[in-house]
């Protein structure tokens, strides 16, 4: 039997070259799912069951498709207003799920009452489900930047040397 003993040389992130800093960013990025992705769902379907509506649809990614939200019909009257205002403060404070991404609610339901004279359920939830695919695309998009995975790795492995010289990560 022969036993052979290999010597690796470890980096931090910081050490590595330029090359070798990209080349990490990248595998990096194809080994790491998005995090916040399930709390975006839950807090447009928390959202939705506020105001009566079903969501049809919602994605974002590389190839996102339009959100839509189905629900009751007809003109806003003053109970609905009240209670999307209420609903407004609660979603601007993050409180429906407790997760930042409530506040596209918010959003979304003051521009519609302050811009349109005689709302319909079906500008809110269009408003809404335009707000929750313009932030939640946005938040992944960050998430898929070089800048945004260089702040994931310095946080998670500061001056740790756990880089090898090509940028892999030591296993």
């Amino acid at each position: 039997m022969k036993t052979v003993t290999k010597e690796t040389t470890l980096y931090s992130f910081a050490e590595l070259s330029p090359e070798a800093q990209s080349d990490a960013c990248i595998a990096y990025r194809d080994g790491d799912t998005w995090g916040w992705g399930p709390e975006w769902f839950a807090s447009l379907e928390a959202v939705a069951v506020e105001v009566g509506a079903k969501v049809e649809r919602a994605e974002f990614g590389y190839r996102p498709h339009a959100t839509v939200l189905r629900g009751w019909d007809g003109e806003l009257d003053a109970e609905d207003r009240g209670h999307l205002e209420e609903l407004a403060n609660r979603a601007e404070a993050c409180s429906i799920t407790g997760f930042c991404g409530d506040y596209f609610a918010a959003e979304a339901i003051r521009d519609v009452l302050d811009r349109v004279p005689n709302p319909e359920w079906s500008d809110i939830y269009r408003a809404m489900g335009d707000a929750w695919q313009r932030d939640a695309q946005d938040g992944w998009e960050w998430w898929q930047s070089e800048e945004c995975i260089r702040e994931d790795i310095e946080a998670n492995y500061g001056d740790e040397e756990v880089f090898t010289a090509d940028g892999s990560l030591y296993q």
